[in-house]
């Protein structure tokens, strides 16, 4: 079998595919794992945030059944 000394053979042709396919995947997995860890981050904090203002706010004291708010007076409290 005689190759055409200008044209890369059919496998390598094939491998270069192959291996742009899997770059481009690789890439694509990376990026998608990455936003999911800064979603996962940023979830963590907001999460944080909230208990600290909620400890500073006194969020025991607010929901409980003393504390006149618009839940208790649209009747959708159901209590502790």
């Amino acid at each position: 079998m005689t190759h055409n000394r200008t044209s890369p053979p059919r496998n390598l042709k094939l491998i270069i595919i192959l291996t742009v396919a899997l770059v481009l995947n690789a890439v694509v997995l990376g990026g998608l794992g990455w936003c999911s860890y800064r979603f996962y981050r940023d979830d963590a904090l907001v999460r944080q945030r909230d208990s600290i203002i909620k400890d500073l706010r006194g969020w025991r004291w607010a929901n409980s059944r003393n504390f006149p708010g618009p839940l208790h007076e649209t009747g959708l409290y159901r209590g502790d």
